[in-house]
């Protein structure tokens, strides 16, 4: 599928240029002086604060849900989708699933963000949502917090390849999402589509 010239999108293009540019950095440091990972952490959490803090939340708001984060949230996520998982958790008034769909446009995609309590079968649940829908997964992340919190991500594409840019698809995605989180039934068995 990679070699396939129709097959090339903004979104391998993505992937390809990180890949690149992370190697170049590892390279041009040297094998001898990695990346101080703790260091790296902190300026991320940094830059985002500055950011949170200036709007409508207060310091303690922030560092009380980044306290329940492991530190690999903060090595696999980009800034950008740091300061919209924070807001949104934040923001988020109940003990209730929380389903963002949003779209990001450094990678072309658009990406869900799932926050709830962590059970045995929410991740087939929560695939089994995005299934209903037909959506393409490009990427997918699963994060366990301190607290026994799911932070599940999924980079996705529409049918057609294409963001979800429309209030009624977006809405549409994010309620199959919360309805199969809410079955509460037994994992269901997913079905493989095998594209050639």
């Amino acid at each position: 599928r990679a070699t396939n010239p129709e097959a090339w999108s903004d979104w391998k293009y993505q992937l390809l240029s990180d890949l690149y540019n992370k190697a170049l950095t590892v390279l041009k440091r040297g094998l001898d002086n990695p990346i101080d990972i703790d260091k790296t952490i902190f300026k991320k959490k940094q830059h985002c604060i500055k950011k949170l803090t200036q709007g409508d939340f207060s310091y303690n708001q922030v560092n009380e849900i980044w306290d329940t984060f492991r530190k690999s949230y903060f090595i696999h996520y980009h800034e950008s989708d740091i300061l919209t998982h924070t807001a949104a958790i934040i923001n988020q008034q109940d003990d209730s699933p929380l389903v963002l769909l949003y779209n990001d446009e450094k990678k072309q995609c658009s990406n869900i963000f799932v926050y709830t309590h962590n059970t045995d079968a929410l991740f087939s649940q929560v695939c089994s949502g995005l299934d209903k829908m037909e959506v393409n997964i490009l990427e997918s992340r699963i994060i366990i917090s301190k607290d026994n919190m799911s932070l599940f991500s999924f980079s996705i594409l529409d049918n057609n390849l294409e963001t979800f840019d429309n209030t009624y698809s977006i809405d549409k995605v994010c309620n199959n999402i919360l309805s199969s989180i809410e079955e509460k039934t037994q994992a269901p068995k997913l079905q493989v589509k095998k594209q050639y």
